[in-house]
């Protein structure tokens, strides 16, 4: 039998807001004998400005959270429309304007990116180039919603960890920085629900925008290449 007092593998977690970055921190430290560093290290929906390699002597494993970016910019108004006064974090030009419509958010500034599309790509392109791939895992936020099993076991084998109980435990409700929020929205997510908030000047927009490469490299799809 595995001794309690097994060591921690510590994990460090990056992905943009509404990525599944806080139910992946806890489905890991759930399932496994992990502890994340997040509270002594870099912002996780920044950039790496301090590349750690061990924490206390032992490697640190690294995930990155991605989503769809068409999905992503959606999730991501409506969060910050609820988190007003709530979120400390939100991008100052929201803060200032929490009326924008969702065609004014996906062209004006976000933090210090010209917009938020241009952010989903800078911040992605940046993670996976500053990130040591030998101990990196990428999860998408659809797999999360799927089913987290086959994820948790990838990352057990890729990122080296050992199991706290046989089985493996899965995480239904939302983790969320502000709670009271609705209930996970898993087909409106999964079956492209939310494509209905796109005209198709918005859409154009956003494919000319989106890193094509980044795109491919997630296994997503413009919608100008459906």
């Amino acid at each position: 039998m595995r001794r309690v007092t097994e060591r921690a593998i510590p994990f460090k977690i990056f992905g943009l807001q509404r990525t599944g970055t806080n139910v992946m921190a806890a489905l890991l430290t759930q399932n496994f004998y992990a502890k994340s560093i997040e509270r002594w290290t870099d912002w996780k929906h920044g950039r790496v400005e301090e590349l750690l390699v061990s924490w206390n002597g032992v490697p640190v494993r690294y995930v990155v959270c991605a989503r769809n970016p068409y999905a992503w910019l959606v999730s991501c108004y409506r969060y910050f429309q609820k988190a007003i006064g709530r979120d400390p974090t939100l991008p100052p030009q929201f803060v200032q304007n929490p009326t924008i419509s969702f065609e004014q958010f996906l062209t004006t500034s976000s933090y210090e990116f010209v917009n938020p599309v241009d952010r989903w790509n800078r911040l992605n392109r940046h993670w996976l180039e500053a990130l040591p791939s030998s101990s990196l895992e990428i999860v998408k936020h659809e797999e999360l919603l799927d089913d987290q099993v086959p994820v948790l076991v990838r990352l057990e084998r890729g990122l080296r960890l050992s199991r706290r109980h046989a089985a493996l435990c899965r995480i239904h409700r939302r983790v969320d920085v502000v709670p009271g929020g609705h209930p996970v929205e898993r087909g409106y997510y999964l079956n492209g629900g939310y494509m209905s908030e796109y005209t198709p000047s918005m859409l154009d927009c956003v494919d000319r925008q989106v890193d094509k490469r980044l795109v491919d490299r997630f296994d997503y799809f413009t919608e100008q290449s459906k």
